[in-house]
């Protein structure tokens, strides 16, 4: 079969029948894109012991972070929630266009270059309030399903893409499942807080989370998710640094979260996925720190943000936790 299509989002609807069962039929959404011609250098690399080179192009070009380098690694020891949120079903809450994709492509890097088993990753798309509580627990029960899934020793890992919101009395920070009603973040969010709690409650001090929101109840389009209000009421506290949890956030707690239209992702995102296929490498030993990661973060997303949005916009990563950490090996 031959299809002819733009590039875009598109749908394809799978229907199957025979005698022996009713029937199956799937929409499966996918994603087609250009081709873009990469060149992969290997040997290269100046003062490297093995001279592995980086994966994906280099410099002002866009790099292709959408094929995660698969290093044949397996670790059992290991467990990931990705929750993907691009579509909310309350009325005026707007998509966060690149939300599935990040997490559909952050998935792949955790299959394919850091080894962590498909069964032991949590994927959600378009997360409900209920789904949050369910995965991370509540503020009476701690153990949910992710803390059945981990065990002394384990890695974990986090990853999150889609809105954030403040509750402007307490100038906490909320994550939004998209059947959130913004102006009662109190009731229908999710606590950051609650979630770093929660976490680190797990009997593993190897917990990483990363998020791709920001905080401040504005979006990438200049709209307030909470809805007259005044922008000045919309500070934010800073989130508790808990011991054994890695925090990379896209933005300073009052910035808001670009997107990266031509690379097709957040921003936030398409540099963190670059960092692990190398980029971030700045000592060249073949491996990433998150020292390596935080610096590369705070190198590259301000530039590009100013360069996106006409110099009409800042956009600052945060990091807390072990800057010694190895995030990858190559």
């Amino acid at each position: 079969i031959t299809w002819s299509a733009k590039p875009g989002t598109f749908q394809m609807i799978v229907e199957m029948e025979q005698s022996v069962f009713s029937g199956l039929k799937r929409t499966i959404t996918l994603d087609l894109e250009e081709e873009k011609i990469e060149a992969v250098q290997f040997g290269t690399r100046t003062g490297s012991a093995s001279g592995f080179g980086k994966f994906g192009s280099s410099g002002a070009a866009i790099i292709n972070v959408d094929v995660a380098p698969n290093l044949g690694k397996t670790n059992d020891k290991a467990v990931a929630v990705v929750i993907g949120n691009r579509k909310y079903r309350t009325k005026g809450v707007p998509i966060v266009e690149y939300a599935e994709r990040d997490a559909r492509i952050f998935r792949s890097y955790l299959t394919r270059t850091l080894g962590i088993r498909n069964n032991n990753i949590i994927s959600l798309t378009n997360a409900s309030y209920a789904q949050f509580r369910e995965v991370f627990g509540t503020e009476e029960e701690y153990k949910g399903k992710l803390f059945s899934r981990v065990k002394k020793g384990y890695k974990v890992f986090i990853f999150y893409s889609g809105h954030g919101a403040p509750d402007v009395d307490e100038h906490t920070a909320y994550f939004v499942p998209t059947d959130c009603n913004p102006s009662e973040i109190k009731l229908t969010g999710y606590p950051v807080d609650l979630m770093l709690k929660n976490l680190a409650k797990l009997p593993t001090d190897d917990v990483t989370v990363v998020v791709d929101a920001c905080f401040s109840g504005k979006t990438d389009q200049d709209e307030f998710l909470i809805k007259d209000i005044s922008p000045a009421l919309l500070k934010l506290k800073n989130p508790e640094v808990i011991k054994g949890i890695s925090f990379f956030s896209a933005s300073e707690k009052d910035q808001v979260s670009s997107w990266y239209r031509e690379g097709r992702h957040g921003v936030f995102t398409y540099f963190f996925l670059a960092g692990m296929l190398g980029h971030a490498d700045k000592n060249e030993d073949n491996k990433v720190s998150y020292g390596e990661m935080d610096a590369y973060l705070k190198e590259k997303i301000p530039d590009k943000v100013s360069e996106i949005s006409s110099g009409q916009r800042e956009q600052n990563p945060t990091f807390n936790g072990d800057e010694s950490k190895i995030l990858v090996k190559y």
